[in-house]
């Protein structure tokens, strides 16, 4: 059985691999979902989350646990599970990229406005107060095909995103960690990050790659084919 370690993206926390980790538990294996600094109940003030602090918290966990795990990012937490990977790449056994960001190439916060349209909400001091989410446009950008409790769940968690962490530009140098096993898994439906953008993405950095019928969120819509795939790559 594999050990498996969860980072979630932009504005998520912990609570959106719920399903995830339930399915993966039953099926035998050990499962950790991370909330990421200023996601979870820490308190921390939006001006000191970084992509530094997220790496960091990535990467402690992973010296804490006993053997390599599959490390799996999504959306945002592409980044963090790249540079956790150049720090400490014995720790981890495959990097497990749903839907997600890599540090190259590079896809700007414009792109991402873009993409996320009426769903993203700037106003006020962003240093401060970060990027927020309109509900009603949430729904149907990352949850478009999922079913109404996660919609109902995701909108009473949804925090505000740092702003820090969507421009950070840093990119790894190679090493040990380019060599471990590296699975892009698409998901052709997605209204957050295009099916193009992830296929740029991928392909850039040639990556193995699996594919889900879904929007951004599936680990909410199709938990099942989720599972399937992280089953499959652990294995």
């Amino acid at each position: 059985m594999a050990a498996f370690v969860l980072v979630h993206g932009a504005w998520h926390g912990a609570w959106c691999w719920h399903r995830i980790v339930e399915g993966l538990t039953d099926r035998g294996h050990e499962v950790l979902a991370l909330d990421l600094p200023g996601h979870g109940d820490d308190g921390i003030a939006l001006t000191e989350v970084s992509l530094e602090a997220y790496v960091a918290q990535v990467v402690e966990t992973l010296e804490k646990h006993p053997e390599p795990v599959v490390l799996v990012g999504h959306s945002l937490g592409g980044l963090s599970i790249t540079h956790a990977a150049s720090r400490v790449p014995e720790r981890i056994q495959a990097l497990v990229y749903l839907a997600a960001l890599l540090p190259e190439p590079r896809v700007d916060l414009e792109t991402m406005s873009a993409s996320l349209g009426d769903a993203m909400l700037l106003e006020g001091d962003l240093a401060t107060q970060g990027i927020r989410l309109r509900l009603d446009g949430a729904r149907e950008v990352f949850y478009h095909d999922c079913p109404e409790d996660d919609i109902a769940l995701a909108q009473a968690r949804l925090v505000p995103q740092a702003i820090a962490p969507l421009l950070a530009a840093e990119v790894p140098a190679p090493g040990a960690w380019s060599g471990l096993p590296r699975v892009y898994v698409e998901c052709t439906r997605d209204r957050v990050i295009p099916i193009e953008i992830q296929r740029a993405i991928h392909g850039h950095n040639g990556l193995t790659v699996e594919t889900l019928e879904t929007g951004h969120s599936p680990f909410f819509a199709e938990p099942e084919a989720l599972l399937e795939v992280l089953e499959r790559i652990a294995g």
